[in-house]
């Protein structure tokens, strides 16, 4: 961000580009396309407000970025796995994964801009950087790793223990399922995913644990068969990916005492 109409230039790969800031004062600079690759770049921005503020970014890297979202079986880190000890020290051999971590700190009534709350910065993959990383996660992009050998794959952990799908849902998708809305709906999506579909970011796609919050009655379980696929479908929508892969895994025996039929 800066301030509307000030002029924003970036330097990438030996190209300048100039663009300018909108009434809001964000800006957006499309990039050439560039082969996915682990040679890192350098990014350079000069803005002409307040006697050209600059900034850079460093080891910079083109791939496939993924979003893990859901809740606390996806939150579940490598450290606690199974043979974790194995698990960890194999990181040190995918080190063309690169991971971040929001954390579960910002929740909001409103569509925030920007994460507010960031757990871990984006680290490259080692036995010492991925023990509080999600460990679905972490797996899911070793296998994307190994039938991809030299391309970045980027992992975004987005999650929060015993959370609804009407939580990371936006008032759009809930509505589309005769969801008038209700406390708490929409205010993980206001936090930690519609931050970036501002732009909207570029991502490959998405992995999905959750549900077990969502299966407190009959009635809710129904409801998700709905609200699921809707926030998929939108999802999709809000980051300008209409095909981009949805994979997602569930506990298909767990339910809520209140979901048992009668004996």
């Amino acid at each position: 961000h800066t301030v509307a109409g000030q002029q924003v230039t970036t330097t990438f790969n030996g190209t300048s580009y100039t663009t300018v800031a909108d009434e809001d004062g964000v800006w957006r600079q499309q990039l050439p396309p560039t082969a996915a690759s682990l040679t890192p770049y350098e990014l350079t921005f000069e803005s002409s407000f307040e006697h050209n503020l600059t900034a850079t970014l460093r080891d910079v890297v083109f791939g496939d970025v993924f979003i893990c979202g859901g809740q606390s079986n996806m939150q579940y880190a490598v450290g606690g796995a199974t043979n974790s000890s194995e698990e960890l020290a194999k990181a040190d051999n995918y080190g063309q994964i690169r991971q971040f971590v929001v954390g579960t700190g910002t929740s909001s009534d409103i569509p925030l801009e920007d994460l507010q709350t960031v757990q871990d910065p984006w680290h490259v993959s080692s036995k010492d950087s991925v023990a509080g990383d999600s460990a679905v996660c972490f797996f899911f992009g070793e296998r994307l790793a190994d039938a991809r050998p030299g391309r970045p794959i980027g992992l975004i952990g987005n999650n929060w223990g015993g959370t609804r799908v009407e939580q990371w849902s936006t008032n759009t998708s809930l509505a589309r399922c005769g969801d008038g809305g209700g406390s708490g709906n929409g205010d993980l999506y206001n936090a930690m995913i519609h931050p970036y579909t501002v732009g909207p970011m570029a991502v490959s796609g998405f992995t999905w644990y959750q549900g077990e919050a969502n299966t407190e009655s009959i009635e809710s379980a129904r409801d998700y068969a709905c609200t699921f696929p809707e926030m998929i479908r939108e999802w999709r929508a809000r980051f300008d990916a209409p095909s981009a892969y949805f994979g997602f895994v569930q506990l298909s025996t767990w339910c809520g005492v209140d979901a048992l039929p009668e004996m």
